[in-house]
């Protein structure tokens, strides 16, 4: 329990990962190649679910549950894709590289 208690608090900018291979590779760089592969894959959801909800609304022809249905659809991919930018904040503070 202890090792594992000390993996987690290595967990700091510059740290090498043991048994890596050859490469430097730090915990921050891995952090920051999760975070671009979730913004990519995040941000291409958020439009299609955007796209998908505009579709839903303009064929609701006045059903009002489908129209309340599109709304909140475009409503909660929005705010996906501002948790997303908040984390960018986060991680930026952190001291985690941007990885583009």
């Amino acid at each position: 329990m202890v090792n594992l208690i000390e993996k987690i608090y290595a967990v700091q900018t510059g740290v090498e990962i043991p048994n890596a291979g050859t490469t430097n590779h730090t915990y921050t760089t891995y952090v920051a190649a999760i975070y671009k592969f979730a913004v990519i894959i995040g941000t291409s959801l958020a439009v299609l679910m955007i796209v998908y909800a505009s579709i839903k609304y303009i064929t609701a022809a006045g059903n009002q549950t489908a129209t309340n249905d599109a709304k909140d659809i475009i409503l909660n991919a929005i705010l996906g894709f501002v948790i997303l930018l908040l984390i960018s904040f986060i991680l930026n503070a952190l001291g985690v590289p941007r990885p583009w």
